[in-house]
């Protein structure tokens, strides 16, 4: 029961900053350490400028530049919601129901991008 609040917890959390500020105010990502996000079989993600992990001491320079990268993707839509909306619309086209598991979300032209650059090493953030 503890762990399912938990996980309310951090999703309303989530939730909130769906709508607070403007991804043109980050000048980079704030780590932070959750429970029971990224979904199990991903080290990280990035969320309304944070880069959220369960693990944050396993954090990679090649992670932290993916993920940065989704907050430049972000900027360019001005806003977290329209980001989003196109995250989820890019992923949803590729038919994440059918095929082998995970293939939406390689396929998604955001992922495609940030895996594209992630070894970049002149991107350093």
């Amino acid at each position: 029961m503890r762990n399912m609040f938990g996980a309310i917890r951090e999703g309303a959390w989530m939730l909130s900053r769906l709508f607070c500020g403007r991804p043109q105010k980050c000048s980079g990502l704030k780590v932070r350490g959750m429970r029971h996000f990224p979904w199990r079989g991903f080290g990280a993600m990035s969320w309304c400028g944070y880069l959220i992990t369960r693990e944050p001491e396993k954090l990679t320079s090649m992670t932290r530049r993916h993920e940065h990268i989704h907050l430049l993707q972000a900027q360019r839509y001005g806003n977290w919601a329209a980001y989003y909306a196109a995250y989820l619309w890019a992923w949803l086209l590729r038919n994440p129901f059918r095929g082998p598991r995970g293939r939406a979300y390689y396929e998604n032209p955001f992922e495609q991008e940030a895996y594209l650059h992630e070894g970049d090493k002149d991107l350093n953030f």
